[in-house]
């Protein structure tokens, strides 16, 4: 741009060096007629003074008179000739000066000669032409010869800026197409770049669709292979084992990349007294449900409390399926493991340690989500039960913050691509961080992925149960009546039954209709996202804040 546009700057400059050369010759123009008129008033005093010399001279003749003093006469004479001498050469110091003024143009004219002069108009020629021959009859011959130089000077000055012009013009029409070609090459350029950011954008959603498809592909292969070993099995209770299986496994083939720690048996300690490392037996038990029993204990490294799960095997199993239940048991304790890991760096699940085999179980460590000196947990239902003296003390704005964080760690899962299954006030803990009570989810034990979510199946007893509210007031009716499988949608509905408990708590009436909403019996009826609820729950806050 620079290589452009200095033509246009030099053109500038020329033409503000020619006005300045313009006003100069103007001004000197006016000074030389200024002084002709005084030479020639000066000439007429001087004829003037010369008659009035010659008049004195008659009167001195006259004034020879014996009667007349003539000395006085002279001495005036004297003082007036004087006069006039110091007159002429004032005048002839002022004529002086201007000569060195015209000599100073004339210079500084040939130092502009390089430079580009716009061709006068027309009107201003004639004009100028008839002053200079104005000018001219009434100048002396040393005036008329710097005046010829000046004349001489300026047409050179003139014929040279007029080659400039003119070569100065045809550089801006060689820059004008230059600027042409190089908008056209820039914008051809931009073309292959965004037809070049478009073809990668291309060859990354290809990649991505490949990897789907090659984990689909994979994926579809193990529920082949299961399909056909359940086939071959022809011992009761296979088919329910071949199901169970097949669905954690596929939720452990979606997560190809995922790496648990495998931990050391002696860094498993006991939370209190001095016991042999890695028995459970020794430990306090913090929770059990249907498939896992949770201890406390601490890690060998640092001391820091922490939660272990051992899976639970039922005792009602018949002999020939223990075997197939404790692979099941494996593959659960594996599932959640990764699961598990792969949510670990989120401030809305516990971190995840690594996995231990103690006896014959596969068992899982996390931090410990409690008081850390007593090794007391608090579950969300014991902040919203009073039977429970020791529970913790929640406010109207500490509340809206629990159900905001349940809500974000269920995004997480959900973004991650898994279902929890699970959702209940019992799996919620809190822990106090940060002068305000955070919302921990746990127990992923029945989590899976949602290209693979479960399918459970209900006697009739069970599903009377459920509809007199008895049993399974946490699941979605889709699930536990028509057989349908776990979804979005059912984690929501169990999000609702918890909100529900909270807005009871609180007696907020903006939370108690969102609630209402989540626990739709028509899953279509209810919000399409966590994302969706998050907002609506954010502008609860906001209007009570």
């Amino acid at each position: 741009m620079d290589a452009i546009q200095s033509p246009k700057v030099l053109a500038q400059n020329l033409r503000q060096a020619w006005d300045q050369v313009q006003a100069q010759n103007d001004e000197l123009e006016l000074d030389l007629m200024t002084a002709t008129d005084r030479v020639k008033q000066f000439e007429s005093r001087l004829e003037a003074q010369a008659q009035d010399v010659k008049c004195l001279a008659t009167d001195v003749g006259v004034c020879l008179a014996p009667d007349i003093n003539h000395s006085d006469v002279v001495v005036e004479l004297r003082w007036s000739f004087d006069d006039l001498q110091k007159e002429i050469a004032a005048k002839e110091e002022q004529i002086e000066d201007l000569l060195l003024k015209m000599k100073a143009l004339t210079s500084s004219l040939e130092d502009l000669q390089p430079l580009l002069v716009p061709e006068p108009k027309k009107k201003e020629k004639k004009r100028s032409k008839r002053l200079r021959l104005k000018w001219w009859k009434k100048r002396a011959p040393e005036q008329q010869e710097v005046w010829v130089r000046v004349q001489h000077y300026l047409e050179k000055l003139q014929e040279g800026l007029i080659k400039q012009k003119t070569t100065i013009s045809l550089l801006e029409a060689k820059m004008t197409i230059l600027a042409d070609q190089m908008k056209k090459e820039k914008d051809c350029l931009e073309r292959q770049k965004a037809s070049r950011a478009e073809l990668q954008n291309d060859f990354k959603l290809l990649q991505f669709d490949n990897q789907k498809k090659e984990t689909l592909i994979q994926s579809l292969r193990d529920l082949v292979d299961t399909l056909q070993k359940n086939c071959l099995n022809k011992n009761r209770g296979a088919a329910r084992f071949q199901a169970r299986n097949a669905a954690d496994h596929a939720t452990v083939a979606s997560m190809p990349t995922i790496k648990c720690e495998v931990l050391d048996i002696d860094d498993i300690l006991p939370f209190s007294g001095c016991h042999k490392p890695g028995d459970l037996s020794n430990m306090p038990v913090l929770g059990k449900g249907t498939y896992g029993k949770v201890y406390l204990g601490r890690h060998g490294d640092d001391l820091r409390p922490i939660a272990i799960k051992q899976p639970v095997l039922h005792s009602d199993y018949r002999r020939d399926m223990l075997q197939q239940e404790k692979l099941l048991m494996n593959e659960r304790a594996t599932k959640e493991s990764m699961v598990q890991q792969l949510l670990s760096g989120s401030p809305y699940f516990p971190k995840m340690l690594g996995m231990v085999t103690i006896g014959d179980d596969l068992c899982t460590v996390m931090d410990f989500i409690g008081n850390k000196k007593t090794g007391r947990t608090y579950p969300l239902y014991r902040a919203l039960t009073r039977r429970f003296k020791s529970n913790p003390k929640l406010g109207l704005i500490n509340m809206l913050q629990v159900c905001e964080d349940i809500i974000k760690g269920i995004m997480e899962l959900h973004r991650e691509g898994y279902l929890h299954n699970d959702l209940k006030s019992n799996n919620i803990l809190l822990e106090k961080r940060s002068q305000r009570w955070h919302a921990i989810i746990i127990d992923l034990g029945l989590a899976s992925a949602m290209a693979y979510a479960k399918q459970r199946r209900f006697s009739d007893k069970r599903r009377a149960e459920y509809r007199s509210r008895k049993i399974y007031t946490y699941m979605a009716p889709e699930v536990v009546l028509y057989g349908k499988r776990n979804s979005v949608a059912s984690d929501i509905y169990s999000f609702g039954v918890i909100l529900e408990s909270i807005a009871r708590k609180i007696k907020f009436s903006e939370v108690a209709e969102l609630a209402e909403d989540c626990t739709e019996q028509d899953p279509l009826k209810r919000p399409h996202s966590m994302q969706e609820i998050l907002l609506k729950m954010e502008a609860i806050s906001a209007s009570y804040y």
